[in-house]
């Protein structure tokens, strides 16, 4: 799991699109990164409020990722969250940065 602008490019990604590990704007290539593909994201709206940046790809071998999360730690699970919640993300650019569950 992922941004929707990082995996599907900001609503122009198609379900298959191959994923890159570095990704395109890091160096990676299409004819050697290729690490997995895109199943699915949540579209963005460009001119409203995102409460999500979401996409989800499969990799071809489990082996080429990790449940850690750079900064962050080691995922331990997953579960619904609960309104009012703190949580946490690590990006590229943004490094780790805080947040609350909102809705």
């Amino acid at each position: 799991m992922s941004n929707n602008h990082v995996l599907a490019n900001e609503n122009r990604g198609a379900e298959g699109d191959p994923i890159l590990q570095p990704g395109r704007f890091d160096g990676g290539k299409t004819d050697r990164d290729v690490i997995g593909r895109l199943d699915t994201y949540v579209t963005l709206d460009p001119e409203g409020v995102n409460l999500v940046d979401s996409a989800i790809a499969s990799p071809f071998d489990e082996r080429d990722v990790t449940p850690d999360i750079l900064g962050i730690g080691r995922l331990r699970g997953t579960r619904e969250p609960d309104l009012d919640e703190k949580v946490m993300k690590s990006g590229r650019t943004t490094r780790v940065t805080n947040g609350t569950v909102v809705v």
